[in-house]
């Protein structure tokens, strides 16, 4: 997801470049580049049992805030979620069954910790 950690920016900018390098509008649609962010980005980092909603797979999924102006263009849902939809949609996360995030609080990770972490890390590096 690069350094922006935000994954629908990538998706976007996958498809706009497939557009561009072709010349072709219709290269590499929302619904192919939804794929590969999901059921093909985890089968690349080795998981077979997750990326799709079905019974017996891994349950991890996203909810995005359907009232979003921004997410109900004329395209359909996998055009707004590939063209318009930003991390800041995502009002809950789900990996392994288990709820990580839901709106705007991070269920699973004390911050707190990471930042003393990070300081003491930032001051062994200066050191």
């Amino acid at each position: 997801s690069n350094n922006t950690l935000d994954l629908f920016r990538e998706m976007r900018l996958a498809a706009l470049l497939a557009k561009h390098k072709t010349g072709d509008p219709s290269a590499l649609s929302a619904k192919d580049v939804i794929k590969m962010a999901t059921v093909n980005g985890m089968r690349a980092m080795g998981f077979e049992n997750t990326g799709i909603l079905k019974a017996g797979m891994t349950a991890d999924l996203i909810l995005l805030d359907g009232r979003a102006l921004h997410l109900r263009g004329a395209g359909g849902i996998e055009s707004d979620i590939v063209y318009s939809a930003a991390g800041g949609d995502v009002k809950l996360t789900m990996a392994a069954g288990k709820v990580l995030y839901c709106n705007g609080e991070y269920l699973t990770v004390d911050f707190e910790r990471m930042r003393y972490e990070k300081a003491a890390a930032d001051d062994i590096l200066r050191s």
